[in-house]
């Protein structure tokens, strides 16, 4: 008879999960859709970081470095979050992986952030936008520099605050950009569109 049980959980915050109880062999079945599924993001990730890499290397346009380092900086917040780099790759106490995905996360926000700002030439299109991405990105600096010395419970916060100030700021800044001209921004703003509405939902 399906049951559906409740676990509260206390972690910093009070979250309320549904808690699904698989036999041995079914929960054998679903890690392993688990594992496929991470090793094709993985997979695609590392296809782009390596792309651009080789691009880099041939043309020598610092454009594509912003941009690997914000692909590499995404590719470690995610194996933090998932726990694989505690895992495989850097065994050690919760908190330094605590003190590690605040870090990557705020490293994501900062070449994120950075690399648009390169990328749409702000300071030629809005020097109130431009001013507003570099204060983006010195509190993105804040929070790798406190990540060592703050309750992750604080820093969640801040970096939510902080994620969505990017991501909004960002959004604003392409679609001010288009309109004064810059024409390759279409494809961006699109696919900006489609991260910011897949990340807060």
């Amino acid at each position: 008879i399906p049951t559906t049980f409740y676990l509260r959980v206390e972690h910093h915050s009070s979250l309320f999960l549904v808690l699904t109880i698989y036999s041995s062999e079914a929960y054998f079945k679903e890690s392993r859709k688990h594992l496929i599924w991470f090793g094709v993001y993985y997979g695609v990730v590392a296809a782009m970081l390596f792309f651009n890499l080789f691009v880099y290397i041939s043309l020598r346009e610092r454009l594509y470095l912003y941009y690997i380092l914000y692909v590499s900086s995404v590719l470690l917040y995610f194996l933090s979050l998932n726990g694989l780099m505690s895992e495989y790759i850097l065994p050690g106490p919760m908190k330094l992986h605590h003190t590690l995905l605040m870090v990557f996360l705020g490293s994501t926000v900062f070449w994120g952030t950075y690399f648009v700002k390169k990328f749409l030439v702000t300071e030629q299109y809005s020097t109130v936008l431009d001013r507003t991405l570099t204060i983006v990105i010195a509190l993105a600096t804040f929070q790798i520099c406190m990540s060592p010395f703050v309750h992750i419970k604080y820093l969640n916060n801040y970096s939510s605050l902080l994620g969505m100030l990017s991501s909004g700021t960002i959004l604003i800044a392409a679609i001010i950009c288009w309109r004064r001209g810059f024409q390759p921004i279409g494809f961006f703003i699109t696919a900006w569109s489609i991260l910011c509405v897949g990340a807060f939902t």
